[in-house]
Order: structure tokens, then C-alpha cells, then sequence
């Protein structure tokens, strides 16, 4: 969110450099693009805050996650893990559902 501050500062900077051209050489449309940015520089900023209270919200509805160690792989038995079942034995089993219909 501070981006968007550093973004909504260069933006007023940039609005008051075009608001006094505009009063040094009496051109309007100066005036025009000096307070749309004074505008957008204010949207910047309430985005920034926008943005600033959903984070409060989220880290207070969700809070930060512990660590959690999981088991390493070497840990986990060969008894665990299932091996592939083989065509015949998936033929067989269809075959079985098929007679309990």
C-alpha cells in the first residue's frame, strides 16, 4: 500500500506543478489536467486505504498460519503405499459389479 501513497504523492506533485503553469501562463486546460490528477492522486490515496483496512480484515479473520512440520518422505512406510492394481484384477472387479446388478 505504500506504492500507492508514493504514487498519490507524485501525482499531487505533478498537479501543483500543472495548477501553477496554469496561473503563470493563463492556459485552462492546465487548470483541467492539474485537479484531475489532484482527483486521481485522491483516489490513489483512498485505494491505498481501501486496500489497507482488507488486509486488517483478512489477518483478523484469518490469522497467520503456524509452522506445521510435516513427516519427511523417508517416514512414510512402504506398507502405505498401494501398489498399481493390475487389468485383470480391475476386469474382474467390473465383472462382480456387473452380476450384483
Amino acid at each position: 500500500m505504500t506504492y500507492l501513497k508514493y504514487a498519490a504523492f507524485a501525482i499531487f506533485a505533478l498537479s501543483a506543478i500543472n495548477i501553477i503553469f496554469a496561473i503563470g501562463e493563463g492556459e485552462p486546460l492546465f487548470f483541467v489536467v492539474g485537479f484531475a490528477a489532484a482527483f486521481t492522486g485522491i483516489g490513489f490515496l483512498g485505494a491505498s486505504e481501501a486496500l489497507g483496512y482488507l488486509k486488517d480484515i483478512r489477518d483478523a479473520l484469518a490469522p497467520a498460519k503456524e509452522f506445521v512440520e510435516t513427516p519427511a518422505a523417508s517416514a512414510v512406510s512402504d506398507q502405505d503405499i498401494k501398489s498399481p492394481r493390475s487389468a485383470e484384477e480391475i476386469a474382474a472387479d467390473i465383472a462382480r459389479m456387473k452380476a450384483r446388478q
